[in-house]
């Protein structure tokens, strides 16, 4: 199993699998893609996350990076850098990019996740898309390299890991990227 393989299940709520491509395709699964967004703020790095709004979907409520489906006709960076404007009013340029990550499969709700990183050397402005996104953080840097794991009981009894930033609970796939992000890059 690989370094990154065993950064991301570190964070993976119990039962997980780490699935091979040719499995994950015979889901049929919906292709999406997400954006980690770092930016310097007073010259010190910080993570934007999300926390969406309350769905009956099975993330709803949940932190998250801005992103989301994927449409016929873009790449899978054009799809991250499309839901980050749409969510977040954020124009990112593709130069920006600096790190792609593995795809993940989520297995609940059925996606195939394509993660991108993009660093900024500004704290840009952020608007929210109100009907997606219920508030958003910039996380310093620093609280994300020493976040230490916790384990919380969701509503349905389950024990998942993850990370307290003040008092958002970060855990499932954001966790487990999140995780392989602050593990591999270098700021």
């Amino acid at each position: 199993m690989s370094t990154v393989t065993n950064w991301r299940l570190e964070l993976a709520p119990e039962g997980r699998i780490n699935p091979t491509e040719t499995w994950i395709l015979q889901q049929n699964p919906t292709l999406s893609s997400v954006l980690a967004i770092i930016s310097n703020f007073d010259s010190e790095p910080q993570l934007l996350l999300t926390r969406r709004v309350g769905y009956s979907g099975v993330h709803g409520g949940q932190m998250s990076f801005p992103g989301g489906k994927h449409e016929v006709g873009e790449t899978l960076l054009e799809t991250a850098l499309r839901e980050t404007k749409e969510e977040v009013g954020m124009n990112i340029d593709k130069n920006n990019i600096v790190q792609s990550l593995q795809p993940l499969y989520i297995p609940p709700s059925n996606h195939w996740v394509h993660p991108f990183v993009a660093v900024l050397p500004d704290h840009p402005e952020v608007t929210i898309q109100k009907e997606e996104v219920a508030y958003y953080v910039w996380v310093p840097w620093e609280k994300i390299e020493t976040a230490k794991i916790v384990y919380e009981t969701l509503d349905q009894g389950r024990i998942v890991p993850g990370f307290y930033f003040d008092n958002d609970f970060v855990w499932g796939a954001t966790a487990m990227l999140l995780n392989e992000i602050r593990k591999t890059l270098l700021l």
